[in-house]
């Protein structure tokens, strides 16, 4: 017995044993395995590509990143934390390199492995430059926090740019503009070729020069002198800087062909990478010469000589623009000479002359005219003319007729002189207005007229001198409102009797009667409102006499009553 207890204890035993035994291999096969975990302490790596035409740098990464602080924590990857650097050829770079370009704007991709940057400005330089990208004061780092190295392959190589600009010019003398067209954008910069003008001050800075005069200067002459008479008003650089627009006064044409240049003396125009501008023949600007001698002609009003006339006015247009080449226009009648001075001239092809003083000797004699012009390339036009002197007044209106209208206005029409012999007429209200009127009008409307009142009219015929003939002035009346006598409301009508006799006869009766009082009468001449009268009066009596209580017959009644009872009594 003791020995089968035993044996059994032995067996539960080796059992516990291999079940502890089984245990521990398990166990330590799972401690092995979490202890075959290796630890990540591999950086990411990054390569980089550039697209300077559209302003763009690509990083792919090794394996997704995130951007920690100089703590370790996460931050967000913004692009106000990332700057573009410039760096050595082996990768060299501090704050103090940082390039003027900045990122606008940086986008991390889904999975985190890789960063789209924008950037504004350029990149490119006259020689080739290296550039890199980087989170100054932050890390970029992998998930486990590893942080990413400097490496060559992080930085990105730009060409230089070593191509000066060229330009070609474009010339219009009627619109007085020069555009120049540049291969690339351009800058205006200071003597220093460093600093950047403002294209404010484009204008300013540049000036027109003959070309001969400016290559003389190239060639260590004297400063050479910007074009005579032209003077440039504007500069407008394009959005794109790649043209610039030129406006000027003056011109730029001579008798013969002629070139120019335009400059900035003592500045650069240059490249956005400081690449100058040279002198090319594209740029030179070639005006063909003119030859020809302008066409003028004259125009002036007749005028009277008096000593009331003490200004006369004379236009010259040319076919081109003009000036008086001479110092003033000269006047003559008879042996009388003055000389008439120029006005402004706001109409470079028209020219205003006028005198100031009365100086003619009077009469009809011609006024002529003398003078010399000049285009603006130098050829001469002397000219010479007439004006006419006219002292002769038109003639006179005729056949004057006035219209009072139903509404007060006045209506006046005339008959004007022979077509030809006047310029028009002025038709006045003595003391109110006067209207102008052409030589075709002969009727004329006055609105303004009021009832009950009297008007005088006149009419002036006049010519292109300023000869007038008035004729007498004549009156209208516009009659005052006619108002109507009222009808009496106390108009008394008798009713015909029996007899057929009233107290007035029927003409009499009819006359006190308006026209506005035969809509309430009848056929016979009786008032309605006397017939409605009438009716309502009986109808009244008629119910009066129908609600009368009797009065005689019951008094009757009881009086034979008592005279009964008074004989039974006896």
């Amino acid at each position: 017995m003791l020995k089968n207890l035993k044996r059994k204890f032995a067996k539960v035993a080796l059992t516990v044993l291999a079940l502890q035994l089984v245990f521990l291999g398990l166990g330590t096969g799972a401690i092995g395995a979490h202890a075959d975990v290796q630890e990540d302490t591999t950086a990411p790596t990054a390569n980089v590509t550039h697209d300077e035409l559209t302003n763009t740098i690509a990083y792919t990464f090794s394996e997704p990143v995130e951007l920690r602080d100089n703590d370790g924590a996460k931050v967000a990857l913004t692009s106000d934390k990332l700057a573009i650097f410039e760096t050595s050829a082996s990768g060299d770079y501090n704050l103090s390199t940082k390039a003027a370009s900045t990122i606008t704007s940086a986008v991390l991709n889904a999975d985190s492995t890789k960063i789209d940057i924008a950037y504004g400005g350029s990149l490119v330089k006259q020689a080739n430059a290296y550039y890199v990208v980087d989170a100054w004061g932050y890390h970029i780092t992998d998930l486990a926090g590893n942080q990413m190295l400097p490496s060559l392959l992080q930085v990105f190589m730009v060409n230089g740019d070593s191509i000066v600009p060229r330009a070609t010019v474009a010339h219009d003398e009627v619109a007085k503009t020069i555009t120049y067209s540049f291969t690339e954008p351009v800058q205006l910069r200071g003597a220093d070729g460093v600093t950047i003008l403002d294209s404010s001050t484009y204008a300013s800075n540049l000036a027109i020069y003959d070309r001969d005069a400016y290559l003389a200067h190239v060639l260590g002459q004297p400063a050479p002198d910007t074009a005579a008479g032209v003077a440039i008003s504007s500069a407008v650089l394009s959005s794109d800087a790649q043209s610039i627009v030129i406006t000027y006064t003056g011109s730029l044409v001579k008798k013969v062909d002629s070139y120019y240049i335009v400059d900035a003396w003592g500045k650069n125009i240059t490249d956005l990478v400081g690449n100058k501008m040279l002198l090319d023949p594209s740029q030179i600007i070639m005006v063909t010469g003119d030859a020809i001698a302008p066409v003028v002609t004259m125009t002036s009003k007749p005028v009277i000589v008096t000593d009331a006339k003490k200004t006369i006015e004379v236009t010259f247009t040319g076919n081109e623009p003009i000036v008086l080449n001479s110092t003033d226009v000269t006047l003559t009648q008879g042996t009388k000479v003055f000389s008439g001075k120029p006005a402004t001239q706001t109409d470079p092809t028209k020219l205003v002359v006028y005198t100031t003083a009365n100086f003619f000797d009077g009469g009809v004699t011609p006024i002529n005219v003398a003078a010399t012009f000049a285009d603006y390339s130098g050829n001469l036009t002397p000219f010479t003319g007439q004006i006419k002197v006219d002292t002769i007044a038109p003639a006179a209106v005729t056949g004057v007729t006035s219209l009072v209208n139903a509404d007060g206005s006045v209506t006046i029409s005339w008959v004007n002189p022979p077509a030809g012999t006047f310029s028009g007429v002025r038709l006045v209200r003595v003391g109110d207005f006067t209207v102008s009127l052409s030589a075709t009008v002969e009727t004329f409307t006055d609105n303004t007229t009021q009832k009950g009142n009297t008007y005088s009219y006149s009419i002036v015929t006049f010519d292109e001198a300023g000869n007038e003939t008035a004729i007498s002035a004549f009156t209208v009346t516009v009659p005052a409102p006619v108002v109507a006598a009222a009808v009496s409301d106390t108009t008394s009508y008798v009713a015909p009797t029996d007899t057929n006799t009233n107290t007035g006869t029927d003409t009499a009766v009819k006359a006190n009667v308006t026209n506005d009082d035969k809509a309430s009468t009848d056929d016979s001449g009786f008032p309605v409102w006397g017939i409605i009268l009438l009716i309502i009066l009986a109808l009244v009596g008629g119910y009066l006499i129908w609600n009368q209580k009797p009065a005689l017959e019951p008094v009757a009644r009881v009086e034979t009553k008592k005279k009964t009872t008074t004989t039974k009594k006896k």
